[in-house]
């Protein structure tokens, strides 16, 4: 959601800073003050943040998402990538996921 709601096109930035802390507030207690800063890095301020996090419409729409992959797709875990019919799950390799993509684009 956070990703979603960072201003100035910065989706993919803020993506990249939640994956990169992930050990310092995932799992951790209460990750909200954690999660807070990283968001002020974006340029949200904790109105943004807050109304971010209350946005029950995106919320809405973050869970149809993940429940039509999982019923549609069999996602069971983060990431899950597919190319073509193949799925890869979990931790990838680069050499795997570079050769599905080089099979795949040559056929």
């Amino acid at each position: 959601m956070l990703a979603k709601c960072a201003p100035n096109n910065s989706y993919y930035p803020m993506l990249d800073a939640l994956f990169a802390t992930q050990q310092s507030w995932a799992g951790r207690g209460n990750p909200v003050p954690e999660l807070l800063r990283i968001s002020k890095l974006s340029g949200m301020t904790e109105a943004d943040f807050k109304a971010c996090l209350g946005n029950q419409d995106l919320l809405t729409k973050m869970i149809q998402g993940r429940n039509l992959a999982v019923s549609k797709f069999k996602v069971r875990a983060t990431p899950t990538v597919f190319i073509n019919d193949q799925k890869f799950t979990g931790p990838s390799s680069v050499a795997s996921l570079s050769e599905a993509l080089n099979e795949a684009l040559n056929n």
